[in-house]
């Protein structure tokens, strides 16, 4: 049997099986997704001895499950998760968590560069992966995905951890059991299409794709489809902000299809040279990107889609162009008064008469005078959605990096609940597209030597000054198609926590109590794994006692015993 050996630090159990005394012992854990595991980890923490899920009904949730040898190497290690008997009401994935070199650009504080975990492989589990060094921590991401149809209930099996000390797979292979539960919450994650899901303008980059996969990427093909399929799965859609003129109409019809609330038609600034003197923009200039919006805003109309559409602009320009964007947003407002115009605009205040619907600031600009300001534009009936970029790029700020701590992108979307924003943008999710092959090989991730570590540089511009890994990368192109991140997945888990909360609030509680129970800024936080799922847990609780009993639920703060 299994000994578990029980350390200070909460919730670390490092369990170690027993082996022959010619053999090397072989240690594995549970570690949360919200923790960046590095390869020459002594142990992770937190760890437990078990994977413990619980989850909406069209929920995702995952974990790590990580195992390392003291002096093997080991081969076709896998999670066997064939015979999943009750669990199956879930569909279960496994992938394995790869690392890249950030030796060379290392902005992020602090980094200290070196090989740091992020991109995700699929597992075959009948195979495994090839080679797991020796003396280095492998995690496996572990992911259960829960129908909306899914009966609520805990349910419970095991898993099994395998694999061989031996490259010629002659030897027996170990075997660990993993115990697994899965509570299943009476609670529906609204869809993509409804107003309580958080609108995402993250923008996906299909520029030059056909590159990275020649002869498969093109419109309406399999692998675009599949493409945006795998977003809409992680509850962002393939919208992109900076398009030079609007999408053939099947692609906004695909998009809509996938629930999208939000499809860009152009970035309509694009090329604009503003007057010195008068500080608006030539007439024809305006003019003709009138006549290239028409027979798209037509064509939308006509599909009944135009609801869903936006144009975008002014990306954080200053208010030297106020005039401007009066100008041009008014011009596209009189056209067609129900076609929504958004910017990203950093201001102090914004004029309520201004001919803008979506006001976009950055996340780190919140203060309670930016509050009294969001406050005045909403109320003429106007939306107002933050954004992050790659700044600010030091502690205690939350950040998206590859070397940042993988928490923080979950609490982001933790922030954006706590004071109720309906919306937010990144600028790129895969900035990787279009910059092959001037400045980098247009060659999938591939592993060296059959090891998890790989030879994709994760710097965000590799050909230019040192600045950041993985700023508008949360993606990586694989051999078949995009691959998913630690970070994308935090994504994906952060946007399901917002909703959450939104319910919370819609059964008539208070989301702020609990979200303040682990962030109450951009800078003061808890990163702490084991706490943030407590309290997601006893958010999901009072939804389910609020709706059951039909009064007004008391969260169980006496489990968390401190507050922020």
């Amino acid at each position: 049997m299994a000994r578990r050996l029980l350390f200070c630090t909460p919730l670390v159990v490092l369990v170690t099986c027993p082996t022959p005394a010619d053999l090397h012992p072989i240690q594995w854990g549970v570690t949360p997704a919200t923790v960046k595991i590095r390869l020459d980890s002594f142990w992770p923490s937190p760890s437990a001895p078990m994977i413990d899920f619980a989850a909406m009904r069209g929920e995702c949730e995952q974990t790590q499950v990580w195992l390392r040898s003291d002096g093997d190497d080991l081969y076709n290690v896998t999670l066997d998760m064939r015979d999943v008997g009750t669990l199956g009401v879930a569909t279960w994935h496994l992938q394995q968590v790869l690392s890249v070199n950030c030796s060379r650009d290392n902005a992020s504080t602090p980094s200290g560069g070196g090989w740091w975990p992020d991109p995700l492989l699929d597992v075959d589990v009948s195979v495994g992966m090839p080679v797991v060094e020796s003396f280095m921590v492998q995690p496996l991401m572990v992911r259960a995905c829960i129908p909306p149809d899914a009966k609520p209930g805990k349910l419970s099996g095991n898993f099994f951890l395998t694999g061989y000390r031996s490259s010629n797979l002659s030897a027996p292979p170990f075997r660990f059991t993993v115990p697994v539960k899965l509570e299943v919450w009476d609670i529906i994650m609204p869809s993509l299409a409804s107003e309580s899901a958080l609108a995402t303008l993250f923008s996906f980059n299909e520029k030059q794709l056909e590159r990275w996969w020649p002869g498969a990427w093109f419109n309406g093909s399999a692998l675009q489809t599949m493409s945006f399929d795998f977003l809409a799965e992680h509850r962002i859609i393939a919208d992109m902000a900076y398009l030079s003129q609007p999408r053939p109409l099947e692609e906004y019809v695909a998009l809509a299809e996938r629930g999208a609330r939000w499809m860009n038609l152009m970035q309509v600034d694009a090329g604009a040279s503003m007057s010195t003197e008068t500080g608006l923009l030539p007439e024809e200039f305006v003019g003709r990107v009138l006549r290239i919006l028409r027979p798209t805003v037509e064509a939308l109309r006509a599909e009944g889609l135009l609801s869903r559409a936006y144009v975008y602009g002014f990306d954080e320009h200053g208010v030297e162009w106020n005039a401007s964007i009066r100008q041009l947003f008014g011009a596209i407002k009189y056209e067609w008064p129900d076609l929504r115009t958004v910017a990203v605009l950093n201001w102090p205040s914004m004029p309520p008469d201004m001919p803008l619907d979506v006001w976009i600031d950055g996340y780190n600009n919140y203060s309670p005078e930016k509050e009294k300001a969001r406050q005045a534009w909403t109320a003429e009936g106007k939306l107002y959605f933050w954004y992050w970029c790659g700044y600010p790029n030091y502690w205690p700020w939350l950040q998206t990096l590859v070397e940042d701590p993988a928490i923080d992108a979950r609490l982001l979307f933790w922030l954006t609940a706590l004071h109720k924003i309906p919306g937010l943008l990144y600028y790129a999710l895969n900035k990787w597209a279009d910059q092959c092959p001037d400045d980098r090989p247009c060659k999938p991730v591939t592993r060296l030597n059959n090891t998890a570590r790989t030879d994709f540089n994760p710097a965000t511009w590799p050909s230019g000054s040192p600045r950041a890994n993985g700023e508008g990368n949360f993606l990586y192109p694989g051999a078949e198609g995009l691959l998913s991140s630690i970070r994308f997945e935090n994504l994906r888990d952060g946007i399901e926590d917002w909703s959450l909360f939104h319910l919370l609030d819609a059964a008539g509680g208070s989301s702020s109590k609990f979200i303040q129970q682990v962030i109450v800024s951009g800078k003061e936080h808890y990163a702490d794994a084991s706490r943030l799922e407590l309290v997601r847990r006893l958010t999901a609780q009072e939804i389910v006692d609020r709706r059951s009993s039909g009064i007004n639920a008391r969260p169980k703060w006496k489990e968390l015993h401190v507050q922020v």
